[in-house]
């Protein structure tokens, strides 16, 4: 026996010892995961927000969570999964000073500066999905920022089902192993640990859906043709029967999460053929999730296939996007669930525009919410300077709701007033001309809204500032 693994063997787990060492990053782990991964574990625990939860007590419930995956008795594999857990933060840290580099070469090469304030490209690494379909090199240069577990060097504790199967499969092979792949330290994340496994283990044969379960009363068949079958499961009975083979938490024997997730949104299982593959689909206004079998999110070109160019897929997730636009007509905004959904809101708008063009009063109310931590509008009323992406944004909305929109028009006029008219500090510490040229700016963007819908009050603005700049010495109107 080597000695790594009669170390492995004498070592005690002790919690408390775990806790004073690795208690702090835990506890941060898990809160960037209930953040960023929205881990229904943490979710399910914790329905306030992580930031309010004592750290000690997150770090012992998430080592109690270990403790029950381990299946050895003296849990020795706890401290592995304890390293691969806290994972995400040093990769965190590090895409993100990797993206912050890169920003700079392409603001540089776009604009000129080495950044600009009407960038395209977000402060935020992990808000380049949102605009993946805006460039062509989203694929290339954007890829290793996806924000799933795999790519954070973190897992999910809502797959610890998974996590679990994965070391008792590793622990009843360990004796069968080469002496170097009995060291389970040697892996640097679970992923590449279940990579491993798997293939260690017989290929299971990609189990076909059977005729039988698509006649079940619990169960609604959207597609049954030569490529596939298409179904949603109304109970958890349905979800396990119909993702058999696979390693959804929706699909476990225990700790299953398919109530949680169905109440969001329908849970979509797609049986592919030829091949078998089976991937899990889930639209909610949040977004879309795709995984396959192994719940894995599936990569971007696959997704961009599904989500646009498959003769089945994509006309589902469509109908299921235009289905939750439909809700949204009627849907308050809620600004305390802000940050669980803030990247949807352009997916939203850009999907209304292309799709309904009717007033959603779960973005009117985003655009016009007063609380400035919510967004939209509001954090620049007093000073203007809108970022061009974003006014582009609210101006695509502004045109596609079909009606005008009175409430958005007040608050320009207010924010015009603030930052630009004859009493403002801006006025009063520049030069009026560059006031003027900053406000210009905007009133172009606004055009495509001005030029759909007459607005006499801006009108009046814009003559009364004239006036003013006319008045004013050394300025040229």
């Amino acid at each position: 026996m080597r000695l790594y693994e009669v170390a492995q063997l004498l070592q005690e787990y002790n919690k408390g010892a775990t806790l004073n060492k690795w208690g702090e990053r835990i506890a941060q782990a898990a809160k960037f995961n209930h953040y960023h991964m929205e881990d229904q574990w943490l979710i399910r625990g914790y329905s306030s927000r992580t930031k309010d939860i004592d750290d000690d007590k997150i770090a012992s419930d998430v080592l109690t969570a270990f403790e029950k995956m381990d299946p050895t008795k003296n849990k020795q594999y706890v401290q592995t999964l304890v390293r691969w857990y806290v994972g995400n933060i040093k990769k965190h840290n590090q895409l993100q000073d990797n993206y912050d580099d890169w920003r700079a070469d392409a603001n540089l090469d776009r604009y000129g500066e080495a950044d600009y304030e009407d960038s395209s490209y977000p402060e935020a690494y992990y808000d380049l999905e949102l605009i993946a379909d805006d460039f062509d090199d989203f694929h290339d240069d954007f890829g290793n920022y996806v924000m799933n577990p795999e790519n954070l060097d973190t897992f999910k504790i809502e797959d610890a089902e998974q996590i679990k199967t994965a070391l008792e499969r590793y622990n009843s092979m360990k004796p069968q192993l080469q002496p170097n792949e009995r060291d389970i330290g040697r892996f640097k994340t679970f992923y590449r640990f279940e990579d491993f496994v798997d293939s260690k283990m017989d290929p299971e044969q990609k189990q076909e859906i059977e005729d039988e379960m698509l006649n079940r009363k619990d169960v609604k068949v959207l597609y049954n043709g030569p490529m596939g079958t298409v179904t949603i499961p109304y109970t958890q009975e349905a979800s396990c029967l119909l993702g058999k083979g696979t390693k959804w938490c929706t699909a476990g024997k225990t700790n299953n999460f398919f109530k949680h997730y169905s109440e969001q949104g329908d849970l979509i299982i797609y049986n592919e053929k030829p091949g078998n593959e089976k991937y899990q689909i889930h639209v909610t206004f949040r977004g879309t999730e795709i995984r396959d079998s192994r719940d894995r999110e599936i990569n971007f070109s696959k997704r961009k296939e599904f989500t646009e160019k498959h003769p089945v897929i994509s006309k589902i997730i469509n109908k299921q996007r235009l289905k939750i636009i439909v809700e949204l007509r009627d849907t308050p905004f809620d600004p305390m669930e802000y940050q669980n959904w803030m990247g949807q809101i352009d997916t939203i708008i850009d999907f209304n525009a292309k799709h309904h063009g009717k007033p959603l009063r779960f973005i009117d109310e985003f655009w016009t919410e007063p609380d400035s931590f919510s967004g939209g509008l509001s954090p620049y009323l007093k000073k203007g300077n809108i970022p061009k992406q974003t006014l582009n944004q609210l101006m695509k909305y502004a045109v596609s709701r079909n009606q005008r929109w009175p409430e958005i028009e007040s608050m320009f006029l207010q924010m015009f007033n603030n930052a630009f008219g004859p009493e403002s500090d801006n006025w009063n510490k520049h030069n009026p001309q560059m006031v003027m040229t900053s406000l210009d700016r905007m009133l172009t963007q606004l055009k495509p809204y001005t030029e759909k819908y007459p607005w006499p009050e801006l009108e009046q603005y814009k003559s009364q500032l004239l006036d003013k700049l006319k008045n004013t010495p050394n300025a040229q109107p």
